[in-house]
């Protein structure tokens, strides 16, 4: 179920990291590489661990990100493919509303600020060609940046603010402004293309994911998708689970609701412009265009400040109501194709992990029992690819090779599942291993890798044909027993 990649420096994980949500990992191009990225509880510190095969020759950079806790980092993530030579990037969201991009090697390529709230979330997500739900308006191309159906599929960044702001960034000015492209005639920040939401009609938020081409709860029976629909799944509390859809904003907020918001939205956007170019005679701020390469904690608002651009609304299309439940983690599973189910997995303050069709906010299943539980999901083909099995194996498990498994660590137990979903009789556990209290799950791309206090790290595998249990352990011990679990 295990397989070992490396062992970073002797870590402090459990201690400096308060959550998954604060270190993300990644392969690089043909698994040549695997880097851990992660943040001092303090978020004044930002780490890169470069896995060896042995301890002793770890590397490890340190970088100092902020100096006060109004703009210390908050959030990070590995974003796939938008790096030189098809390398990742990684983006670090800061108190202050700051974003910063950073190479695998540790060297910052530019910042920005586009809402000057502290960042909750970073996350990327796939989007077809066929299908762009940005302002055709906006700039950076996003016309010009359309695919043609049937090509690969193309990255945009998502940032989740306080008070429920969504910022969505086309990845080709990301890339302008890193210099991948010929520069921009203006301001490096001139070349960012990006939309931004505020969900509306709910109370706290503490993740989301953004969907785009979702099928429409008015028309259960469609099998394809809408392709001017894009709809953002918010998990919090009053409600659990909320989902905003840009297609429902004229019909769901009324003419007066629409228009009174459109017109302070307006305001706000002219008096920030006002306040960022008064000093000017061209009534354009000036900023110079090095303080764009500052890590953003360090860097003035008024230095990486974006052009303003007027927010949409977005109100609560439909609602998963659970008056007593807090959520805490919505990771959504990795899809293949177009018309895959868009499943996720959430966490609560219960110890409740719970499996959601996301487009119609049912819940499918239900584990309980697992405290402070950390999940992540594993494609059984790229798992099994790692493996180095072919076909034929995977005939004999039942799995299709794009339907991903669910991994679920529960650290209170020291136990880490790995369940397959698609059993005709509902959810069934393939693997279990006992690995201690003191580790982190993380996952990126449908890969899911276990992170140990000692600085080992691990790659979570799906199970071959037939594989027991190790006769030196005992199948019904207690260690080994799920926690409940029950469909819905």
């Amino acid at each position: 179920m295990l397989q070992t990649l490396g062992h970073a420096s002797g870590n402090d994980a459990k201690d400096a990291c308060v959550s998954k949500e604060l270190a993300s990992v990644t392969e690089l191009p043909g698994n040549t590489e695997t880097v851990i990225a992660w943040l001092s509880e303090d978020g004044l510190v930002l780490v890169f661990d470069r896995l060896t095969e042995s301890k002793e020759n770890s590397e490890r950079l340190s970088l100092n990100v902020a100096d006060s806790d109004d703009c210390s980092a908050t959030s990070l993530a590995w974003i796939p493919d938008l790096g030189v030579e098809g390398n990742p990037l990684l983006c670090v969201g800061f108190a202050h509303g700051g974003v910063s991009l950073f190479s695998h090697k540790a060297a910052v390529l530019f910042s920005f600020l586009v809402s000057p709230t502290a960042i909750l979330r970073v996350r990327y997500y796939m989007q077809t060609a066929k299908s762009i739900p940005m302002d055709q308006t906006t700039c950076g191309g996003v016309k010009d940046a359309m695919q043609k159906p049937g090509s690969r599929p193309r990255l945009s960044l998502m940032l989740l603010h306080e008070h429920g702001r969504v910022v969505v960034i086309e990845p080709e000015g990301i890339r302008k402004a890193a210099g991948q492209l010929p520069d921009p005639e203006d301001h490096p920040l001139d070349a960012l293309g990006f939309s931004v939401y505020d969900l509306r009609g709910r109370a706290g938020i503490t993740d989301a994911v953004l969907l785009p081409d979702a099928r429409s709860l008015e028309d259960p029976f469609a099998i394809k998708r809408r392709d001017d629909t894009m709809s953002v799944v918010a998990l919090g509390s009053q409600p659990f689970l909320s989902m905003h859809s840009l297609r429902h904003t004229a019909s769901s907020s009324g003419p007066g609701r629409s228009l009174l918001g459109t017109a302070a939205s307006a305001l706000g956007s002219y008096a920030r412009s006002w306040v960022a170019s008064r000093n000017t005679s061209s009534g354009h701020p000036q900023r110079d265009r090095g303080a764009v390469l500052k890590i953003a904690g360090f860097a003035q608002a008024s230095e990486i400040q974006v052009a303003p651009r007027l927010s949409t609304e977005l109100p609560v299309a439909a609602k998963f109501i659970d008056a007593s439940r807090q959520g805490e983690v919505l990771i959504p599973a990795p899809w293949n194709s177009s018309d895959s189910t868009r499943l996720a997995a959430t966490c609560d303050a219960y110890g409740r992990v719970a499996l959601f069709c996301l487009e119609s906010l049912r819940c499918l299943h239900l584990w309980k029992g697992y405290r402070d539980a950390q999940v992540a999901w594993v494609s059984a083909s790229l798992a099994k690819a790692v493996a180095g099995e072919g076909h034929e194996h995977r005939s004999k498990d039942h799995t299709s090779p794009d339907l991903p498994g669910l991994v679920i660590y529960a650290p209170r137990r020291g136990l880490l599942e790995l369940w397959h979903l698609w059993s005709p009789t509902g959810p069934k556990r393939l693997a279990a291993s006992c690995v201690g209290s003191d580790c982190i799950l993380l996952s990126q791309g449908g890969r899911a890798y276990l992170w140990w206090q000692s600085g080992k790290v691990d790659r979570v595998l799906w199970p071959a044909a037939g594989a027991a249990t190790p006769p030196s352990i005992d199948p019904d011990s207690d260690a080994f027993d799920s926690a409940d679990s029950q469909d819905t």
